[in-house]
């Protein structure tokens, strides 16, 4: 998806990044670190209302295996 092209995705918080109780709305966000032995990928979430990280994994590879199957 381009930077032009609208989003067809749903909007599920409505736009309203400030929730009123914690564990009503989670942030999530993968980035990775460059290192002396190559790449760390990072993946963390976020509560929304107190702004701490809940939950976070890191992993010298991209991919994962599906936590569901």
């Amino acid at each position: 998806m381009s930077a032009a092209e609208p989003s067809t995705l749903l909007d599920l918080v409505g736009r309203q990044f400030s929730p009123a109780a914690p564990n009503m709305v989670w942030y999530g966000d993968i980035t990775y670190v460059k290192t002396w032995n190559g790449r760390a990928y990072i993946a963390s979430v976020i509560d929304g209302y107190s702004r701490k990280v809940v939950g976070w994994r890191s992993r010298t590879t991209s991919t994962t295996k599906p936590g569901v199957s």
